[in-house]
């Protein structure tokens, strides 16, 4: 069970942000929080997630949660870290390896996360040189609105601008911009739409890729 003062420090910290006064001690005493939660209640995943989202969003020490979606899985044999976990290694290590990938084609077909799994699937095919096109086109099926998908199948049409544009802009008009007053770094969902899928996008975002389809 989430501790009352785990939920008034994650308030607090997102009150603040990172670079409000006193940040640090909040982030320092989030973390005692959490790990002590974890190991009085290993039980908790909720617990293993929010100390994901320290690490990723606050802490930004991307190799500590990796280790974290690593032990979550460990204990959980669930299918959120493995995502997790794949976040990690396709953003910040350079992408999927063998044993990741034979860990996500382990995933029943009828996992409601198959669009992603199908997605770093296609990743790690393109990262070693085989084909990944189709793999990209059964994500879209599953999922209309995985924005990064198709921001991936207009870099195979490089050369076909029209193609590409296409893709583009079917990814633009799927995306919804970030526009809220405060931000809520513990909030998974959160994570998924802005780093998984890429459907909620800042300002900066959305014109960037706007600007790829001027004439």
């Amino acid at each position: 069970m989430e501790s009352k003062e785990i939920r008034e420090t994650i308030r607090r910290i997102n009150t603040v942000g990172n670079s409000g006064p006193g940040k640090n001690q909040l982030q320092e005493r989030l973390f005692y929080l959490l790990t002590k939660n974890l190991k009085n209640y290993p039980e908790h995943i909720d617990t293993y997630y929010q100390l994901f989202l320290l690490y990723v969003n606050v802490l930004r020490d991307y190799e500590e949660a990796m280790k974290t979606a690593m032990k979550c899985y460990k204990c959980h044999n669930d299918q959120i870290s493995i995502i997790l976990w794949s976040s990690i290694e396709e953003v910040y290590r350079g992408g999927i390896d063998k044993k990741l990938v034979e860990m996500i084609r382990s995933v029943p077909n009828d996992s409601p996360y198959l669009d992603i799994f199908l997605f770093y699937e296609s990743m790690y095919l393109k990262s070693n040189g085989l084909p990944y096109e189709e793999k990209l086109k059964e994500v879209i099926v599953l999922n209309n609105s995985f924005v990064q998908a198709y921001i991936e199948l207009s870099k195979i049409f490089k050369s076909d601008s029209n193609q590409a544009h296409q893709y583009i802009r079917v990814a633009i008009s799927k995306m919804t911009l970030y526009t809220g007053d405060s931000y809520d770094f513990f909030d998974l969902d959160l994570y998924f739409r802005e780093v998984i899928y890429l459907n909620s996008v800042s300002k900066y975002q959305l014109e960037y890729f706007e600007s790829l389809v001027k004439e």
